[in-house]
């Protein structure tokens, strides 16, 4: 191996061509890094005193105690904890002006109370230390030491009971991983009573006892809530042993006990401390109200009483009112909101009747069911009657009519006669086949034809056999086929067997088959491992949080919405002499019924479900939709049991959520139609939504498809309709699957989440206004049509189209106004805090937290942040990228996502290239692309790694997936596809080298990892000086080193780089020439100094890499195999072509025989030479 040509006596000959005016000595260069260990002690004031040597840990615990009075009168003492504060928590942490040394020692103590009581202040603690230098921490350790010798708080000279209550109080009460067993036992407890209410209506009180002994103490683990219970007590237990042995590893890393510091966690005392968590857990749960049946009973008991004595009341009041006066104001208040004729009740069940049976009793069988057939039919037309749809079949009814009149007769007259199969098969044909019914008409029923059989009594089977009668039967009911033709389709949307049929009706050829089988074999995959990702807590937390903000904010907007609205409502009242303040004008209630609606029914969870099941009753397709869907897949894409199991708590709360949406948006619908009153004046009003559906009556398919939709918006899951360009971008997306490319899944896992979002920015934003006007403006258009259409009916629609056109520009109204608060709050923001990121926030002890998780926040404050730097002449600032990143969901991209948009380009410049390293570097590519699919399916292990790395400082140390080994595409390949499924899987992790930051030295942790987990926001290091300016200019760190080709090599540098830009850039930001000029000149200097650092940080580096490969037996580094990458193609061919003709093997064949040759330095010399004798 070659000698280095580091010279040590002059280091930077070579380097250094000439003196350039900046902040370093370049006549002693290395000043700053090889200086004498002596300068580098703690000054001789703060520096911990050596601790007393004992012949026992039993003598040591004997040491002479100590009052808060001698304590703080330790002049080196309080000098070394002024010095730990003002480190640990910045300015708060220094002593206050009147504050005896007393008071702040005491200060002291209940900061250290407060992290060994409360989990999220240990968490933190813990990563000061992690950061901290090894004598900073030994600091700390002796300032934490010394308080053991204090007097406890009930002993004599102690702080006293009332100073310890609060301190303990205040960190148990503020920790939220104490209220895990209770927030399990009230989950559990709406679960079950939820299950006896249903027995106690199915089946008496009886029943509901039986059910309620399910959830005694004997049973109180078994089923569903048993899980629940059983999972939040062990999950409680679990965090007090964690907790533990955070406690553990940071006395072990402070070595508060000196040389009795332990040097292994003491499990048995973690496990102790699991058992008390164990029984705080069962406690809670026992707190929340507890699994007790008769308990239970009662409150089922209250709730199906309540709904009776609704009923009652409601029965006695209709019976005192003139029905057909009731029948005349709902024709007038209720059209198209609900069915308004009597009857109705389902028919007695006739019973089932085989399918072996012989033709005649299948013949009478069918005939009854006729009857039902028939009342199917009425009913189903007369609902499309009432709410427009039937008027949108006029033109083409007839020519419907006579298309399915022919296929009914011609098909069912083949089969008169036959056998029973026979004309079952032919009844198949006849709906499902080439030229059945369902090829024949449009989508225009909806789930109308579902609720309408089920409130008939029938199966969608019986139906469809009711179908299947001999030609003279069916022509008793011909005259209506064609008006069942047009709605039939939804049948086979809703049915599994009449599915099934479908199916093996469209088979198609076998090649077409296969490639179809594995395109839905993919996609099946596919949406597996998207649902997987959002498997973690922190997912659920997250989602709650945008629920919470989203909630806030629409409740603003119905309050501005309804204010509009009852304004409106007076003002015509008024102008038509009705009093504006009476019952028919503005109604202050009515704004609060509005304004808190939504709240209101998540408040009420139990009733809400009842409300939101009775409601869909009916309609089992839409209330599929509304429970099953995920922003991965709707109700109908199937997902795997573990995979919904794993996604249990995101589920839950989008059903918590959606069902609260929903019931409230039926709710207002009833009001502003009139239907829901506070004083009913006929047998179709009622007082409240449990009124209306106590009395059994049903709404239009489409008002609660609307407001399913609607509900499925607010948790941003709805897919858009048809023909929208929201619909045709997560087609294609999800189409496309996850290819390694910057489209498909797998750059854009959640593009249904995406386009959600972006109509939820546009909806509340100043554009919103826009769209607001134009639809004031159709509205005042619409109405003068109205006034003046000589047809009745034409003007009645015309006026309908205005209010509806008139409720669409205050809706756009109103959320445009709280979307323009909004952004001007941000704007407010990020003008006061251009020292950080526009997607962060810096907290008290200078660490920073990251938001981009957090909906909508990012995108008013990525979109201010652009406003305010475009204003202050700092475009040179705006990182364009990160802004459109947060504005369209990329900032969500983890994962996949993430490494695909983060390697596009590299990607795309690689293909076609044959040369050895830029095969190297698509097998790394691919590689590294491959494990990220791999590893969404291990997303809930993310979980047991977090949990791990709070407490194992080995395990929390962020670690380099990027530094590959090997030679040749296969090798690199599964070097990278290791490496980066490993970096996020507990243990295996630790086998990766650290990441390294051009920035500081040291390694990186991960931050209070178990906050992450329950959705609070990822924090970062404290920022030094020189970190802080580069985020102010906006100056990425990652940029500060460029690719060289070798991701080790980069490393290296990175590693090398981060001690002098710690230290020297720090001072150089922090001298006065710096302060006095301006960002212009700032970046010059800083450009010029980083770029002599970088040479400086890049010869130690190739000195470490030439001394870790004599160590390896090898003859090359990384830097030579980056120089060789550099090549051109013609150089390489060139290298390759000599190696080929003298050796038989290439260039990389030859580094693997021989890797004591550094062929990689032989192979650049040669290439170039051969190049420039052509």
């Amino acid at each position: 191996m070659a000698e280095t040509a580091f010279d040590f006596s002059n280091p930077y000959a070579g380097i250094v061509k000439k003196k350039q005016k900046s902040s370093f000595d370049f006549s002693n260069p290395y000043d700053s890094v090889l200086k004498d260990t002596d300068s580098q002690k703690i000054p001789p004031e703060f520096e911990v005193p050596k601790p007393k040597t004992f012949d026992s840990a039993q003598e040591a615990d004997q040491e002479e105690r100590l009052s808060f009075a001698q304590l703080a009168s330790d002049d080196e003492y309080m000098d070394m904890l002024r010095d730990y504060n003002n480190d640990r928590f910045g300015e708060s942490g220094a002593q206050g002006k009147d504050e005896t040394d007393e008071e702040y020692l005491k200060r002291f103590l209940t900061h250290t109370r407060e992290f060994e009581f409360n989990s999220i202040d240990l968490g933190r603690q813990l990563d000061w230390v992690r950061n901290a230098d090894k004598d900073k921490r030994i600091q700390f350790g002796y300032l934490y030491s010394q308080l053991e010798r204090l007097p406890s708080f009930y002993e004599e000279g102690g702080t006293g009971y009332a100073s310890a209550v609060r301190d303990f109080g205040k960190s148990l009460l503020t920790d939220p991983f104490n209220y895990i067993g209770f927030g399990a036992g009230a989950v559990a407890k709406q679960v079950a009573v939820r299950a006896i209410i249903k027995a106690l209506k199915e089946g008496g009180k009886k029943a509901a006892l039986k059910e309620a002994a399910k959830y005694g103490s004997k049973n109180i683990f078994k089923g569903k809530t048993g899980k629940i219970i059983g999972g939040g007590i062990v999950a409680e237990a679990g965090v007090a042993a964690v907790q533990d042995l955070k406690l553990q590893e940071l006395e072990m890393l402070s070595e508060k006990q000196g040389e009795y510091t332990a040097e292994d966690y003491d499990y048995r005392r973690a496990g102790i401390a699991g058992g008390i968590g164990l029984g705080v857990g069962a406690l809670g749960a026992k707190l929340s109200g507890g699994l007790g049946g008769e308990k239970l009973v009662n409150n089922a008991t209250e709730a199906v009483t309540k709904q009776k004595k609704i009923k009652e009341a409601l029965d006695a009041r209709n019976a005192s009112l003139s029905t057909k006066a009731s029948d005349e104001t709902t024709t007038q208040t209720a059209t198209g909101i609900f069915d308004i004729k009597e009857g109705r009740e389902t028919l007695d069940k006739l019973g089932t009747i085989s399918d072996d049976a012989d033709f005649m009793a299948q013949m009478q069988f069918n005939t009854e069911l006729m009857k039902r057939v028939g009342k199917v039919v009425t009913d189903t037309v007369e609902e499309m009657a009432t709410d427009g749809r039937l008027g949108q079949l006029v033109d083409e009814d007839t020519k419907a009519s006579e298309v399915i009149g022919k296929l009914v007769q011609d098909s069912l007259a083949k089969a008169e006669g036959k056998s029973a199969d026979a004309i079952k098969k032919q009844t198949e044909q006849l709906l499902t086949g080439k030229e059945g019914i369902l090829k024949e008409i449009g989508e225009f029923s909806g789930d109308t034809l579902e609720a309408a059989i089920s409130r008939a009594g029938l199966t969608n089977k019986q139906f469809v056999n009711a179908m299947g009668v001999s030609y003279s039967d069916a022509g008793k009911f011909l005259n209506t086929a064609s008006n069942v033709g047009k709605i039939i389709k939804g049948l086979g949307e809703v049915d599994p067997e009449l599915k099934a049929i479908l199916m093996q009706s469209s088979k198609s050829d076998v090649g077409q088959g296969f490639f179809s089988k594995a395109h839905e074999v993919m996609n099946r995959l596919d949406r597996e491992r998207r649902a997987l990702m959002v498997t973690q807590i922190a997912t659920t937390v997250r989602n709650v949080a945008t629920g919470a903000v989203r909630l806030g904010m629409e409740s603003t907007s119905d309050a501005m919405e309804s204010t509009i609205f009852q304004l409106g409502k007076g003002f015509n009242a008024a102008m038509s002499g009705n009093n504006p303040l009476g019952s028919t004008g503005f109604s202050y209630k009515e704004i609060i019924r509005d304004s808190f609606g939504r709240l209101n029914r998540l408040r009420q969870v139990v009733d809400t479900a009842e409300l939101s099941e009775a409601l869909l009753k009916h309609n089992s397709r839409l209330a599929s939709r509304m429970d099953r869907t995920l922003q991965e897949a709707t109700d109908d894409e199937s997902l795997s049991a573990f995979t919904r199991t794993m996604n249990g708590l995101n589920i839950a709360q989008d059903i918590f959520f959606r069902r609260a949406i929903f019931t409230n948006s039926i709710d207002k619908k009833l009001r502003r139609a009139g239907i829901i009153v506070d004083k009913p004046t006929n047998a179709n009003q009622f007082k409240n939504l449990e009124e209306f559906i106590a009395s059994g009556k049903s709404l239009p398919a489409k008002v609660l498809s609307d407001s399913v939709e609607e509900s499925l918006s607010f948790t941003f899951s709805l897919m858009p309709q048809k023909g929208t360009v929201g619909h045709h971008f997560i087609k294609f997306t999800e189409a496309i699957g996850p290819v390694p490319a910057p489209v498909g899944t797998a750059a854009m896992p959640f593009a249904r989440f995406m386009v959600n979002a972006l109509q939820f920015q546009y909806n509340y934003s100043p554009l919103s206004s826009v769209n607001a006007i134009y639809r004031t403006a159709q509205a005042a258009h619409t109405k003068v049509l109205a006034m003046t259409a000589e047809d009745a009916k034409l003007g009645k629609a015309l006026s309908d189209k205005a209010s509806q056109q008139l409720a669409e520009a205050r809706d756009g109204f109103s959320k445009a106004t709280v979307g323009t608060a909004a952004f001007y709050a941000a704007i407010q923001y990020r003008s006061n805090n251009q020292d950080i990121n526009f997607y962060e926030y810096k907290n008290a002890d200078g660490t920073t937290g990251d938001l981009r998780p957090f909906f909508p926040l990012v995108p008013y404050l990525a979109v201010a942040d652009l406003w305010v730097k475009h204003t202050s002449g700092d475009t040179d600032k705006i990182n364009f990228k990160e802004v459109a990143e947060a504005f369209t969901g990329f900032q969500f991209r983890t994962g996949a996502s993430s490494y695909i948009l983060d390697n596009a380009e590299q990607l795309i410049s690689e293909i076609g290239k044959g040369d050895p390293i830029r095969q190297e570097r698509m097998g790394e590519l691919l590689g590294g692309y491959a494990a990220e699919l791999t590893g969404g399916y291990a997303t809930p292990l993310r979980i047991v790694r977090d949990i791990q790395a709070a407490y194992d400082t080995e395990a929390a140390v962020i670690r380099d997936a990027k530094q590959t080994e090997g030679i040749g595409f296969a090798e690199r390949a599964k070097s990278a596809f290791d490496n980066t499924l490993y970096k996020d899987l507990p243990s295996l992790s630790k086998g990766l080298p650290p990441i390294e930051s051009p920035t500081r030295e040291g390694d990186i942790y991960r931050q209070s990892p178990l906050l992450g987990q329950i959705g609070m926001p990822r924090r970062e290091p404290k920022r030094n000086p020189a970190e802080e300016e580069f985020a102010r200019l906006g100056i990425k760190t990652f940029t500060l080193v460029p690719n060289s080709g070798d991701k080790t090599a980069d490393a290296l540098v990175k590693k090398h780089l981060g001690p002098f830009v710690e230290r020297d850039i720090s001072e150089l930001v922090q001298s006065d020439a710096y302060i006095n000029a301006t960002d212009t000149q700032k970046r010059g200097m800083l450009k010029r100094d980083m770029k002599v650092l970088r040479l400086f940080a890049k010869e130690l580096a190739v000195m470490e890499a030439e001394t870790e490969a004599m160590k390896g037996e090898k003859s090359f580094t990384p830097f030579d195999r980056a120089q060789y990458g550099k090549l051109t193609d013609i150089q390489t061919r060139l290298a390759d072509e000599y190696y080929m003709t003298k050796y038989g093997k290439s260039v990389i064949e030859m580094v693997r025989e021989e890797p004591n040759v550094n062929h990689y330095k032989r192979a650049i010399d040669l290439g170039k030479l051969l190049e420039k004798n052509l």
